[in-house]
């Protein structure tokens, strides 16, 4: 190993808790690394100067605790599923703009994917999937950091969230479809089987809409699985079979309103779509799609903001981030058929 990949493998496991104490010997050092006695001076002199160890003649090289307690006592970890979070594009960018906004603050940002860690030695905690830790990991976390826990985009009775406003999103997308003159739609909805999470706001807001709309038919159709393309063939092919009466669908995610979209061009059915994200893609397809979009510069700002004040012990509220509608062309005015207005009408006679 080089001397900059030692000493980074070090200043790693000293941040994180995994080395402490008395360092092993240089000589013990040079032949773990496969390096050379010098090279191994050289990256203790270094962690010296950065203050993360300490020599006591006679005795050795110690981790210094003390210096280390403090740092890390400026720092905010985030609990989260590493591959799914990282994976998003949106969450990325809050990630981006929160770890810039912390900076500015005089907080440092570590990223974690399990209970193992010392949770007692940072300022404060966000943490991304709420809804998926026992009882005993919250317990864990409660007791390492009471009063000091912010849950992302999940809410959790007495625990403070930050999120974006996804209950403005549904609203803001049924309202949009009843306003083409649309009044039979469908939903295409997601992860409403698990608890605390904001799909269930999202679906909220439209079935808030839909009962003060009496005129307003909402249909929903539950996905099982996280962008299954054959699972949104198959409510595709449901919809085309057996509910000509649906002339609009708003889909939890814009994928799935992308492969609705093949669907229903390919068989020569006209229908509004909204999806939710405003993905990069929206705007090149066929028609662009019309999408919710969410702010995740100013949702990291937020949780800034929030984690900020738990840290310092003052007092903080649970935070929603507004969304906005981005209006393309994928939703169509709907002139009900005239057929139908006139079995109506008879109905109404």
């Amino acid at each position: 190993m080089t001397g900059n990949e030692i000493y980074n493998l070090l200043t790693r496991e000293i941040r994180e808790g995994r080395l402490c104490g008395r360092l092993p010997s240089i000589a013990r050092m040079t032949a773990m690394y496969g390096t050379s006695h010098s090279t191994v001076q050289l990256v203790l002199d270094k962690l010296k100067m950065q203050g993360l160890v300490h020599g006591q003649k006679g005795k050795g090289i110690f981790v210094n605790e003390t210096s280390l307690a403090q740092k890390n006592r400026r720092s905010v970890v985030i609990l989260m599923q590493l591959q799914n979070f990282l994976r998003n594009s949106f969450y990325l960018k809050m990630l981006v703009t929160l770890k810039e906004s912390l900076a500015r603050n005089g907080y440092e940002l570590t990223l974690v994917s399990d209970l193992t860690e010392k949770f007692s030695r940072y300022s404060a905690a966000l943490v991304t999937n709420a809804n998926l830790l026992s009882e005993e990991e919250w317990n864990t976390l409660k007791y390492a950091l009471p009063g000091r826990i912010c849950l992302l985009n999940h809410k959790l009775k007495g625990f403070i969230s930050v999120s974006n406003n996804n209950f403005q999103g549904g609203y803001l997308a049924a309202e949009r479809l009843y306003h083409a003159g649309h009044r039979t739609v469908g939903i295409v909805t997601c992860y409403l089987d698990l608890p605390y999470n904001f799909f269930h706001d999202r679906a909220e807001g439209f079935r808030v809409f839909a009962k003060n709309h009496p005129d307003f038919r909402v249909m929903e159709f539950p996905l099982s699985g996280d962008e299954n393309s054959r699972e949104i063939s198959v409510i595709g092919r449901e919809i085309m079979s057996n509910h000509p009466e649906i002339s609009g669908i708003f889909t939890f995610k814009d994928i799935y309103a992308s492969e609705l979209q093949q669907l229903f061009r390919h068989a020569g059915r006209e229908v509004s779509l909204i999806g939710y994200g405003n993905s990069p893609y929206s705007s090149f397809l066929t028609p662009a799609l019309t999408s919710i979009e969410e702010d995740a510069g100013g949702l990291g700002e937020a949780v800034c903001r929030t984690i900020s004040r738990l840290a310092a012990g003052e007092k903080a509220e649970s935070i929603e981030v507004p969304v906005k509608l981005i209006e393309r062309e994928s939703v169509f005015t709907w002139q009900e058929p005239e057929k139908n207005k006139a079995a109506g009408r008879r109905r109404n006679n």
